[in-house]
């Protein structure tokens, strides 16, 4: 295992950063996915499963409002 994916929504950008560094001193290299400005519905779902490294999907309050961070997660996570 290389890399493991970190997926959030953007308003999380500082409690990820955190858990990344905290959790690279353990070894683990991490890589960022989250939604962007501009983006349609779906494209975010659309780039974790375009990644075969496994993906930690970071789900809070911020995620579950964000339209762009739920459209196809129910297809992205089947």
């Amino acid at each position: 295992m290389n890399n493991i994916i970190l997926a959030f929504c953007s308003d999380n950008t500082a409690l990820t950063d955190q858990l990344a560094v905290k959790l690279s001193r353990a070894g683990i290299a991490f890589n960022q996915i989250c939604d962007q400005p501009g983006d349609q519905p779906g494209q975010f779902a659309a780039r974790i499963q375009s990644t075969d490294e496994p993906v930690l999907l970071i789900i809070t309050d911020n995620y579950l409002r964000n339209l762009n961070c739920m459209a196809d997660g129910l297809f992205m996570l089947q």
